[in-house]
């Protein structure tokens, strides 16, 4: 049984560096892995942001990955399956309305698309510093610890949380205008073409996550209609915070991600 490589689409803040724990669970079970890490994400935090970021849209992140993705086939390589977290989900749901060369997506606490609210009371309180920067969507953005704790990594040992803060990097202030106000964004970046996926889809949200309420996810999943739904599975994760990739049990969702694979796109 042959199966599909993985692409690994990481979110706001991040590298590919987030799959560390991800990528070995999967090549263990057989797969072939390799990660994006999205345009301008190679700045710490510590550092100067790159120039261009803050007004670099999720638009551009998404045409860079299906570049990757056609290439990838291009090159006789078989349609890859897409793994995202948070704005990588969403990415990765984007890319497969815009390409059939993938496989099947997985969105673990993706972002929401356009036509969802994603600013809950618990949203705005990790994002308030970013909110209140005067013209934030043409400014590279990045999260305070205290934000980061409070509501990326909530339920992690501090040690561990703060391993993962050090990896952290510049974003653009524009994607998440994009994702936020989607209402104003007159390009409508976010605005996800469900009918246009022609795959499986698995979406994953945690029961408490405070940066992607499982409300949202869920809402964004009820958006999958008619025989499009039938393509999508969707399972909300008691216990989980936003911080999938890491923490106790992260290995039970990589397994239910592998188990997933298995009856839906292993070929």
């Amino acid at each position: 049984m042959q199966k599909p490589q993985i692409l690994f689409i990481h979110g706001m803040w991040g590298t590919s560096k987030v799959w560390e724990n991800y990528a070995p669970r999967f090549e263990t079970a057989g797969y072939e892995t390799s990660a994006v890490t999205l345009r301008l994400h190679d700045s710490p935090i510590a550092e100067p942001a790159p120039e261009g970021l803050g007004t670099t849209s999720l638009l551009d992140y998404v045409d860079d990955v299906v570049k990757t993705v056609d290439a990838m086939v291009e090159k006789g390589a078989s349609a890859p399956v897409l793994v995202g977290h948070s704005m990588g989900g969403l990415i990765a749901q984007l890319v497969a309305a815009r390409t059939d060369n993938v496989k099947a997506v997985i969105a673990l606490t993706p972002a929401p698309p356009a036509g969802v609210f994603a600013l809950k009371l618990s949203t705005i309180k990790i994002f308030k510093k970013i909110l209140l920067t005067p013209r934030f969507w043409k400014k590279p953005t990045r999260l305070t610890w205290e934000a980061a704790y409070q509501g990326v990594y909530n339920g992690l040992p501090e040690a561990e949380a703060k391993q993962h803060f050090a990896d952290n990097v510049w974003d653009s202030g524009r994607a998440t205008f994009e994702i936020a106000f989607w209402t104003m964004d007159r390009t409508k970046a976010a605005k996800l073409d469900r009918d246009n996926i022609n795959c499986p889809v698995l979406i994953l949200s945690g029961a408490d996550d405070l940066t992607v309420n499982a409300s949202v996810v869920r809402a964004s999943a009820k958006k999958y209609k008619g025989a499009n739904a039938a393509k999508l599975t969707y399972e909300n994760l008691p216990g989980y915070s936003h911080w999938v990739l890491g923490g106790a049990g992260w290995e039970k969702i990589a397994d239910r991600c592998l188990d997933w694979l298995k009856l839906k796109a292993n070929s």
